[in-house]
């Protein structure tokens, strides 16, 4: 399934990031409301959803890092864990 008003825009064939969209309702003031989907158009935001599609899937950390086009926290030995795109 693709979303049309997905968020991560620049989401590729494969990318589980195609089928996550963050939809606003928003109260008008003199009632009702107006819809809004938001989207990003970055380039890393694919990388970033896809690593939380998986994980909102129950998909482990270790399953996550492993996996192509994803945005991980990364401990390497001791010091400070890094960020890191697969």
């Amino acid at each position: 399934m693709i979303h049309p008003l997905r968020y991560a825009a620049k989401a590729v064939a494969g990318d589980p990031a195609l089928r996550l969209a963050f939809e606003l309702t928003i109260p008008l003031i003199g009632g009702g409301s107006t819809r809004e989907f938001i989207q990003c158009q970055g380039l890393k935001a694919p990388l970033k959803v896809n690593s939380f599609v998986d994980w909102i899937e129950g998909n482990t950390d270790e399953e996550i890092g492993l996996r192509p086009r994803r945005f991980m926290l990364r401990h390497k030995g001791r010091g400070v864990a890094k960020w890191e795109y697969t």
